[in-house]
C-alpha cells in the first residue's frame, strides 16, 4: 500500500486513514495467510468516509456572513474563518485569549445556518459571554 510508513522504535507500521479500505483489502487477499482486520470505530469510519467524498468549494458560503459583521472582522479574523470553509467547518480556532475566537465561530456557524440547530457546547461561566454575543453579531 502506497504511503506506508515503519515506525521502528514502537515497531508498527503507520499509513494515512483514507488507505484503510485499500490496506485492509491488500492484507485479507494475502495467501497463505489469515489476516483479520478489525472494522474502524462507527465515528472514524463517518469521519473517513465525510473526508473522502467530493465536497463542494464550502468558501461560497462566506456570502452568508452578515456584512456589518464581516466589516468588522480584522483580517486575520476573515483569513481564520476562510480556511475553516476549506475545511468543512471543521477546525479549532487555537488563538490567544483576546483575539477573537468567538466572532470567528460564530461567523463559521452563520455560514453553515443550512445545518441548524447549532450546538454550544461552553462552560457556564461563558454562557452568558456566548448569549450576548451571538445577539450582537447575529441580532
Amino acid at each position: 500500500v502506497e504511503g506506508r510508513e515503519f515506525d521502528s522504535s514502537r515497531k508498527v507500521w503507520t499509513l494515512e486513514l483514507g488507505r484503510y479500505e485499500e490496506a485492509a483489502k491488500a492484507l485479507r487477499s494475502v495467501a497463505g495467510f489469515t489476516v483479520n482486520v478489525e472494522p474502524l470505530p462507527g465515528l472514524a469510519n463517518t469521519i473517513l468516509k465525510g473526508s473522502s467524498r467530493g465536497r463542494t468549494d464550502d468558501r461560497d458560503f462566506y456570502s452568508k456572513i452578515p456584512e456589518t459583521m464581516e466589516r468588522q472582522m480584522m483580517e486575520f479574523q476573515r483569513e481564520g474563518v476562510k480556511f475553516a470553509l476549506e475545511k468543512g467547518g471543521r477546525v479549532l480556532f487555537g488563538d490567544e485569549m483576546g483575539l477573537g475566537k468567538t466572532v470567528q465561530a460564530i461567523a463559521v456557524m452563520k455560514c453553515y445556518d443550512h445545518l441548524w440547530p447549532c450546538l454550544i457546547i461552553t462552560p457556564s461561566s461563558l454562557r452568558e459571554a456566548w448569549a450576548d454575543a451571538l445577539h450582537r453579531w447575529l441580532g
